[in-house]
Parts: structure tokens; C-alpha cells; sequence
């Protein structure tokens, strides 16, 4: 599974609007908070607007060298895939109970057949 066309351009104006030099508070105040630290010092890189799609974590990568950026990029990773929401969990059992009741239904209606 892949970001859509409008995620990617959402990523990519994120990504213009820090240029190399700015400072972590100038960037904070473009991007927000980071979601988290990639690697700390001597170049650390911090991930801002994580999103996992699949079994990727997409996030706009922020590269700093001696408290300046250097460098900024769309990143991702591979990770497990999103556990399964409840949602998805009941619509299983669901589907399951059709099934058994279905399966119920032709058993008895087969007995009431073979009876007559």
C-alpha cells in the first residue's frame, strides 16, 4: 500500500518550506513537534508527520548538523503492519456467523427434505 497523491503533496510543500540553515525553532514552528528522534548527535534527524501506510512509516525526515538543518527529505521504513481494528475483528466474526448460519439453514432444510 502506497500514500496517495495528495499525502505526497502535502509532504513535499512540508518539505520546501525548510531550507538548509534553518534552526530547530524555526523548523518547530514550520512543521510542529517532532514525532520522534531517528538518531541523536553528531547529525541528529528528527521525523516530523509520521503516518503508517501498510507496512511503511512515512514521515518528513529533518537532518540537523550543529543545530542547523542540512538536510530535509521524505523518509520511510519498514515495520508490521497495522494490527487489525476492532471493526475489522467484528466484521470477521460476522462474516463467520453468516457462514454457520447458512450452512445451519441448508443442514435443516436438507433433513426436512430427506424426511418427506
Amino acid at each position: 500500500m502506497k500514500p496517495g497523491s495528495r499525502k505526497y503533496a502535502e509532504w513535499e510543500q512540508a518539505i520546501g518550506q525548510v531550507k538548509r540553515g534553518t534552526t530547530k525553532a524555526e523548523v518547530e514552528k514550520i512543521l510542529g513537534t517532532p514525532s520522534r528522534v531517528i538518531s541523536p548527535d553528531p547529525i541528529e534527524i528528527l521525523s516530523y508527520r509520521d503516518e503508517q501506510i501498510g507496512d511503511a512509516i512515512y514521515g518528513v525526515r529533518v537532518a540537523f548538523t550543529n543545530g542547523v538543518v542540512s538536510q530535509c527529505y521524505l523518509g520511510f521504513e519498514l515495520c508490521d503492519p497495522k494490527p487489525v481494528t476492532r471493526t475489522s475483528r467484528a466484521s470477521r466474526y460476522f462474516q463467520s456467523f453468516l457462514v454457520a448460519l447458512i450452512g445451519a439453514i441448508v443442514i435443516l432444510l436438507y433433513a426436512w427434505l430427506s424426511a418427506r
